[in-house]
């Protein structure tokens, strides 16, 4: 199998994309659900508001419900992930045991789920932005050294950040 080769210049911003979301995933994901959820209820809000008291009333009305979004969107984010999350491992699982979903068992289960992915989907968030990262980096590295030797920079890099998230956990 042959490797993969880019442009040395889209090499160099997959590189700096790759670092960037291996060490700041997460706070990415965080930045970019709360401004787009921020600025998705800011236009709502700006186009009713509008519609009844002028642009002027509109604008008042964008920057509270913006700011409001950003305070709320990274909440809204997991709950819903958590919610799809859960209610796709309960509808397998009443499947596999023949559980009947209107029971009360059912739902209890269908509850506990959507509460353990809610705890559960932030550490999973990480380790995604962390695996995307890496495979930015190899990718880059690869066009300016070869596959081995991009290899065992990434498995360094993915260690070390390992290593760090663990440092402030407090686990190390």
């Amino acid at each position: 199998m042959s490797d993969i080769m880019i442009d040395p210049v889209a090499a160099f911003f997959l590189f700096i994309y790759g670092f960037v979301l291996l060490f700041g995933g997460k706070n990415i994901v965080k930045l970019i659900v709360g401004i787009g959820f921020g600025g998705f209820l800011g236009a709502a809000g700006f186009v009713i508001a509008s519609m009844v008291s002028g642009v002027g009333g509109g604008l008042v009305v964008f920057l509270f419900m913006f700011i409001l979004g950003v305070l709320i969107g990274w909440w809204i984010f997991k709950a819903s992930l958590s919610f799809l999350s859960g209610l796709t491992a309960w509808y397998l699982l009443t499947g596999l045991f023949n559980i009947p979903r209107i029971s009360s068992t059912s739902l209890f289960l269908l509850l506990i789920l959507i509460v353990i992915f809610y705890v559960f989907i932030e550490s999973a968030i990480t380790g995604v932005t962390i695996l995307v990262g890496a495979l930015l980096i190899y990718v880059a590295l690869v066009t300016w050294a070869g596959s081995v030797l991009s290899l065992i920079i990434v498995v360094f890099l993915v260690m070390f950040r390992i290593v760090w998230i663990l440092d402030s956990k407090g686990v190390l």
